[in-house]
């Protein structure tokens, strides 16, 4: 029996039970509309709901005093603000990022405790725990779903603006800006962050434009000037 991590914390205490399995993607919402007269139905809109994860474990104790200072430990470790990243032992290579949902209650007897511990993610997905870095033109996302890129650019030269298409989705992006050589240029794409010299310039980008998406596959990025990109692959 193996255990996980959570907010790059091990459990040490707890060990998962047998039956444990993952979801397989996210819940899907699907929205349908009714026509009187007209068979079946038509698909209006489908939402990617968050995704639930319950693991049942178990903690094992000498004294009701131990118990107690595990279950505190276990209770500091887990109950955060927000989604933190979670890792399980048997599937090392991919995170969630997760939130302690509903309340867990304690069944067992003697020296054995069991539980179950609710997870939501807020964000469906499932990353990848390293991310991709590369200056390549031609980038590949090994995931399912689309990713959003970071972006870093070290001006060599003076430019009125830094311009990337992904030619793979069409999508453009712009920042207009009196770059000098030396400049550092920063896109956060998840994030909706432009910042220049280290400080959030967000007025230098152009709204007429599109946040850059890295697609499932081969992605053809083409920029005015050289750069560099990281991301996290992701999966449904």
């Amino acid at each position: 029996m193996s255990t996980f991590y959570f907010d790059g914390v091990r459990m040490e205490d707890l060990r998962i039970l047998e039956g444990f399995s993952l979801p397989v993607w996210p819940n899907m919402d699907l929205d349908h509309l009714i026509i009187p007269g007209r068979s079946g139905a038509y698909r209006t809109h489908k939402r990617k709901m968050s995704r639930l994860i319950e693991v049942p474990v178990a903690v094992k104790f000498e004294s009701q005093s131990e118990l107690e200072d595990k279950l505190e430990r276990l209770a500091r470790e887990l109950i955060k603000d927000g989604g933190r990243p979670l890792v399980f032992e048997a599937f090392p290579d991919r995170q969630y990022f997760a939130e302690v949902d509903s309340r867990a209650l304690l069944s067992g007897a003697r020296h054995l405790g069991r539980l179950t511990i609710s997870f939501v993610c807020h964000d469906p997905f499932k990353y990848a725990i390293e991310p991709v870095v590369t200056s390549a033109n031609s980038v590949q996302n090994r995931g399912s779903a689309l990713s959003h890129p970071n972006f870093w650019v070290q001006f060599t030269a003076s430019r009125s603006e830094f311009v990337i298409t992904n030619a793979t989705t069409g999508r453009t992006q712009r920042i207009i800006w009196n770059f000098t050589a030396g400049d550092v240029l920063e896109i956060d794409s998840s994030g909706r962050r432009i910042s220049i010299n280290g400080r959030v310039q967000m007025h230098a980008f152009d709204f007429m434009s599109q946040w850059i998406e890295l697609a499932p596959g081969i992605n053809n990025l083409q920029a005015n000037h050289a750069f560099m990109t990281d991301f996290l692959e992701r999966w449904y």
